[in-house]
């Protein structure tokens, strides 16, 4: 019984660590899963700032072009990429205007490359608008003075700076990601192990269980058949009841003894059956009776060697 006890006491031991085992591993995951999942956004941010910087730069560089050509050659076509990118910026400032929140650098920055960027587009306008008004010599004079050169290379430098810092960013984004991501698998592949070792152990103390089950039902099967074959070749009438007194098992020379077969009297109560009268017809109640005190208490009783006690034949 001890051991059986300690058996099952292992077993639910083995499903409390399991289940904690679970439990803890799935709130580590679901914390890493968050985790890899705000790394792979801030990845994605990042790229799209990386993104909206230099397509801000191509398109301030290409309006730059675009008058440059315009100026030297008086070719009205080299308006045309002035006009399409000067259409772009503006839209393309308010789209990096919304990387701030998470850019200390980009917030620090933004209005002086916005200030840089419109006093740009201004040199811009207001040389085109010399040219077109056949006034060259001073368009090229306000390009010689070089106030559209240095609002291009503070553009060019803030912009730079801004690059550095968000390339340094995803290269240490991309890090991090790679590291919980590897972290995940390894916790993963450990849960898994803990868990299968679990269940090994689950299983090995189970079919102990079973084997010793088996064990002991085949034990009490054999003694029961030795026990069985002793009763049966007894010369004494040999009967067993539970504690109500019905009757469990009956012997052939109890059966010979009382005119009963054991299938006639098996589950009957044997005190009013048999034990009740005595030979003069006197009824004696079950709680006046010391072996019906037996069955009841589970103290022996011993008849005394001077008194007989009687038993009713099924003929009377």
């Amino acid at each position: 019984m001890e051991v059986l006890t300690s058996l099952r006491l292992r077993i639910v031991l083995s499903f409390l660590l399991a289940a904690l085992v679970l439990g803890a591993g799935g709130v580590i995951l679901h914390r890493s899963s968050r985790r890899t999942q705000d790394v792979r956004a801030e990845v994605g941010r990042t790229r799209s700032e990386i993104i909206a910087l230099q397509a801000l730069l191509a398109t301030i560089e290409d309006a730059e072009t675009g008058q440059r050509g315009y100026l030297l050659t008086g070719d009205q076509a080299y308006l045309t990429p002035y006009r399409q990118a000067t259409a772009l910026i503006e839209s393309e400032l308010y789209g990096l205007e919304g990387f701030q929140k998470g850019d200390r650098l980009l917030q620090a920055n933004f209005l002086p490359l916005q200030r840089h960027i419109h006093a740009k587009l201004s040199e811009l306008r207001q040389t085109i608008g010399l040219c077109q008004n056949d006034d060259t010599s001073s368009a090229r004079k306000m390009v010689l003075e070089g106030t559209g050169q240095r609002e291009m290379g503070s553009i060019r430098s803030l912009i730079s700076t801004l690059l550095t810092e968000q390339n340094h960013k995803l290269d240490q984004l991309q890090r991090d990601y790679q590291t919980t991501a590897s972290s995940s698998n390894r916790l993963l592949a450990g849960g898994i192990g803990i868990q299968f070792v679990l269940l090994v152990l689950v299983f090995v103390f189970f079919y102990r269980d079973a084997t010793n089950r088996f064990r002991s039902a085949r034990e009490m099967q054999r003694a029961h058949a030795r026990l069985d074959a002793i009763l049966s070749t007894m010369s004494d009438g040999v009967y067993q009841v539970d504690r109500s007194g019905k009757l469990l098992y009956l012997n052939p020379a109890g059966e010979q003894l009382l005119g009963y077969s054991l299938r006639e009297m098996e589950g009957v109560g044997m005190h009013n059956l048999i034990h009740a009268h005595s030979p003069g017809g006197e009824y004696r109640p079950a709680d006046k009776c010391p072996f019906s005190e037996v069955m009841r208490s589970g103290v022996s009783y011993f008849l005394p060697p001077d008194r007989d006690d009687w038993f009713r034949r099924k003929d009377g």
